[in-house]
């Protein structure tokens, strides 16, 4: 064979070589090591990770069980084993909203009294979506945890004192959730249906599902898990099922990690047809200052100034002068976790069948790598 054509082999098949091969691959082996460690002593029961890059998903795999059980056949998580979501649930109504804007259905800017005649005039949705609406977040949780249906919810929220929407940050799933009203109102459909249509088919999410029953008849789904007074992790003896039933688009979603995998690769591109990239970093920018979020970081950046913002359905954090937007997702016995670098194009998921800091750690630590 001529050298000449040699040569362009080898450049060509350099070329087609993975990108993430040089900068991603420590990493990742890295990440994998420490997950099979915490798996064999037991500090986690399993997770499912993706990472992906530019418009590529580089790495997905499954670790663990989807439920311990002494004596029992345990099975093992898979790519298509199903979490609840917790409050990752939110970025994906954001990226709803966000496509149903694109269309002109719904303006985030309009006041929310166009659709909600009880609320303050200055209300609009981007102050739900930013947690800036002026509504005290204390007791709210308590009563979804309690069960109080969603009709009571909102009708005492509407009696409930509001301040100036705009000035204060305080995290509200039930203000939060007022979203789903305003979808509804503004599209004559459920919020559910609205979802499937304009975001889980175009997307693939074929395995995405809002409510408890989607989640509660998944034969391969993954079981809660929690830590005893004593230390020893155990699988939870119930299902959590009322944010689900009341507050979903807060924290009532379920998916594998494939399906989040796809969603990750949205926010980084854009969908053709659906949504632009443009479209989306509306989103994903700084609204208001927050600083619930800077104890999280404080093992992860110690020395370094950090800054935390929550923007529409998303938060934002600087670290090591690297922006990265994120949200986790905690409901009883799961805590996830998803996160990408905006300039690099990198992001990563871990859904996570147990509590603990260890999916946000771990996504953290893996991005900081990243060069």
């Amino acid at each position: 064979m001529p050298r000449t054509l040699i040569c362009m082999l080898t450049l060509l098949l350099f070329s087609l070589c993975p990108t993430f091969a040089a900068n991603l691959s420590e990493p990742i082996k890295q990440l994998t090591q420490q997950i099979a460690r915490l798996i064999k002593t037991k500090k986690i029961p399993g997770c499912a990770i993706a990472i992906v890059e530019q418009d590529k998903i580089v790495y997905m795999k499954a670790f663990g069980v989807r439920k311990m059980a002494r004596g029992k056949r345990r099975e093992p998580i898979n790519l298509d084993t199903v979490f609840q979501l917790g409050s990752i649930s939110k970025p994906i109504t954001a990226t709803l909203i966000a496509i149903l804007q694109k269309r002109g259905t719904l303006n985030i800017d309009q006041p929310a009294r166009v659709h909600l005649p009880w609320i303050s005039s200055n209300t609009t949705p981007r102050h739900l979506l930013s947690h800036t609406s002026g509504y005290i977040r204390t007791g709210w949780n308590n009563k979804i945890e309690a069960n109080t249906p969603r009709i009571t919810l909102v009708r005492d929220l509407s009696a409930h004192p509001q301040s100036m929407p705009g000035e204060t940050f305080d995290y509200h799933n039930l203000a939060f959730s007022l979203l789903e009203d305003i979808l509804m109102h503004a599209t004559k459909s459920p919020f559910e249906n609205l979802l499937q249509r304009y975001l889980f088919t175009p997307l693939g999410m074929t395995s995405t599902s809002c409510g408890y029953r989607p989640f509660e008849h998944n034969q391969n789904k993954a079981w809660p898990h929690q830590i005893t007074k004593k230390g020893a992790l155990v699988a939870s003896s119930t299902l959590s099922q009322f944010y689900h039933a009341h507050v979903p688009s807060a924290g009532g979603m379920n998916a594998n990690i494939r399906d989040m995998a796809n969603f990750l690769l949205l926010q980084l591109n854009g969908q053709a047809n659906l949504i632009d990239a443009e479209d989306l970093t509306i989103f994903h920018t700084p609204t208001t200052a927050t600083k619930d979020a800077l104890a999280w970081f404080r093992n992860e950046a110690a020395g370094i100034k950090v800054n935390a913002w929550y923007g529409l359905g998303w938060r934002i954090v600087d670290i090591d002068d690297r922006r990265i937007v994120y949200h986790g997702g905690w409901l009883k016995g799961f805590k996830n976790f998803m996160a990408f670098l905006p300039d690099r194009k990198v992001g990563i998921i871990i859904l996570h069948n147990s509590e603990g800091n260890f999916s946000k750690n771990e996504a953290i630590r893996f991005l900081r790598k990243i060069g």
